[in-house]
């Protein structure tokens, strides 16, 4: 990104080629969801895939800054109807006892991008130019779409009653409120850096209540007050979201500024906890009773806050390295056991015409919890930096620290025999 935005001469919007993803992405979960209980998850699986495909040529082809955020949109609307559908095949297509490694499979199949991907990216960049980073996905993208269709084994939607056109425009303007305030809270929460300290507050403060009271309808009943069962369920992916991936953001900075890494080592750092994700997701596929996996899923959830609690040692130069990248794969440990162990526990809580619902609601939790820790806590970095990066970079780690209280709280009532009734469609 950072060549992206010299070569357009757009450097003041480096954030925004990645948060107009982000926000936009929700954009396609909402949709995605009754879409797929209605009609079958293969229309909006390949209308993600086209919208993807179009996006990456389009980002890649840009030569304005207006017209690479456009791309990006266009791929982050196909990211959402993607990933939704995921949700609703795996329900669908597969047995209950194959959920486990199918999740465990498709962690594997992000994460290993995830540790390439920049440096393929980065030899693409170097060799033919950055455009190829966008070229080049497009037709993995086509062949994969190619080698799934003949695996669908059902037709239709399994949704007994489909939603009228009234309650289509209701949660799709939902869906554009919460995606609208998803992509301004992190620009609106940076202001803080130029001194604006209070619009800060304010204006995070109220996009955080709007995202929240437009998606109360968009989640189960009791979700945003961690009801028992489905709602905590949903609210605990909120929280987790918000937990590791806030965090992660902060350790390159972390481990150049404390300890004088290069970008190779901050990097290093970071892969210890995709290399333990990998392995915990793996290992979850084990845990095949019911009523134990709350319990596990609580446990992954207490890793996850106590390897990064003990990540923060990074700030101390004295405290040998090897402290801190132990503790950050023990995080990864933690949200390699929660995360796919969630997604199984959606499952097995939802009836046939609700999985893509669920899975919607699921879906938009994390891109929710994401976008407001991050803006969170970067409205106290921003507003004590002045006082010392020491200062700034604890302020910030409260707030996942905070965030993954909340997350040990909600995956504790999760427990199966607590479950309440499916998604409303009101």
């Amino acid at each position: 990104m950072p060549t992206i935005v010299r070569d357009l001469n757009s450097l003041s919007w480096y954030s925004a080629g990645f948060s107009v993803t982000i926000a936009v992405s929700i954009l396609g979960i909402v949709l995605a969801g009754p879409w797929g209980d209605q009609k079958g998850p293969k229309a909006p699986l390949y209308t993600g895939v086209v919208s993807c495909v179009i996006g990456l040529v389009a980002a890649g082809s840009a030569h304005t800054m207006a017209l690479f955020l456009i791309g990006r949109a266009i791929q982050g609307l196909g990211i959402g109807l993607i990933n939704v559908s995921v949700y609703v095949i795996v329900g669908r297509e597969l047995p209950k006892h194959l959920h486990a490694k199918m999740f465990s499979l498709t962690a594997v199949g992000w994460i290993l991008p995830a540790l390439l991907g920049p440096i393929v990216a980065g030899i693409l960049v170097d060799t033919v130019g950055w455009r190829w980073a966008f070229w080049g996905v497009a037709p993995i993208m086509v062949i994969a779409s190619i080698i799934l269709y003949p695996g669908f084994a059902t037709e239709g939607g399994a949704a007994t009653d489909n939603m009228s056109m009234q309650e289509w425009r209701g949660r799709m303007f939902r869906a554009v409120l919460i995606a609208c305030a998803v992509g301004a809270i992190q620009p609106v929460g940076e202001t803080v850096k130029d001194g604006h300290l209070t619009w800060a507050i304010v204006g995070v403060v109220a996009l955080l209540a709007l995202t929240l009271a437009a998606s109360r309808q968009l989640l189960p009943p009791h979700a945003l007050i961690l009801g028992r069962g489905l709602p905590a369920l949903v609210s605990s992916r909120l929280f987790l979201a918000g937990t590791y991936f806030a965090f992660e953001v902060y350790i390159p900075l972390m481990g150049q500024t404390f300890r004088g890494l290069s970008p190779t080592k901050a990097g290093l750092v970071v892969a210890s906890g995709a290399i333990t994700w990998a392995i915990a997701s793996a290992l979850q596929t084990k845990i095949v009773d019911e009523q134990l996996r709350p319990k596990f899923l609580t446990a992954g959830m207490v890793l996850v806050i106590v390897g990064i609690a003990g990540a923060t040692t990074l700030v101390e130069p004295t405290i040998p390295l090897i402290v801190p990248v132990l503790c950050w794969a023990v995080a990864g440990f933690g949200i390699g056991v929660a995360y796919p162990l969630a997604s199984v526990m959606l499952l097995s809580m939802s009836e046939p015409s609700r999985i893509g619902w669920n899975s919607s609601a699921l879906s938009m939790s994390e891109q929710i919890g994401t976008s407001t820790s991050l803006a969170l806590g970067g409205v106290f970095f921003g507003a004590l930096v002045g006082q010392g990066m020491l200062t700034a970079i604890l302020a910030y780690c409260a707030i996942p620290l905070l965030y993954g209280i909340f997350g040990i709280v909600a995956a504790s009532r999760t427990r199966p025999e607590a479950v309440t009734p499916d998604l409303r469609l009101d």
